[in-house]
């Protein structure tokens, strides 16, 4: 049974390092749009995902539902417009496959977040990074999620 855990890791990591690869290809190819290809499509993606809970208001509550939904991403709140991703798989993806931090790859994730809480919440929301860093990213927000 330990060695078909292991084989299943090594290929969702082998696959990881394809997907992160692949995507980073991508948005070379596509250039200055291409991150905000890579956001719309994570917040079309985020969208249809949040749509199948029930809506809360709150910006700190629909953090902390994404937090208990997936383990592997935790987000904070920084001050009131801006939040902090402690942890986060796309940056492990890109960290694995050693590409670059704040590439269209995140904006994937941040569009995915800023998806699924403006469906959770019926309000409008976007995210914009500040700054991405090995140990988190600093993320501004807009929109009337805010008050």
């Amino acid at each position: 049974m330990e060695e078909g855990k292991k084989r299943t890791e090594e290929l969702l990591f082998f696959t990881n390092q394809i997907l992160a690869k692949t995507l980073d290809e991508s948005a070379s190819f596509l250039g200055r749009g291409g991150k905000g290809i890579f956001y719309n499509s994570g917040k079309s993606a985020g969208e249809k995902y949040g749509k199948r809970f029930e809506k809360i208001n709150g910006l700190k509550e629909n953090i902390e539902r994404i937090s208990s939904l997936f383990e592997t991403i935790h987000i904070e709140i920084y001050d009131e417009n801006k939040l902090t991703f402690r942890e986060c798989p796309f940056r492990n993806m890109l960290e694995a496959a050693a590409l670059k931090l704040d590439s269209p790859i995140c904006a994937l994730g941040h569009g995915f977040i800023a998806g699924l809480i403006a469906a959770m919440s019926d309000k409008k929301i976007n995210l914009r990074t500040i700054h991405a860093g090995p140990n988190a990213c600093l993320i501004e927000i807009m929109g009337d999620i805010l008050g």
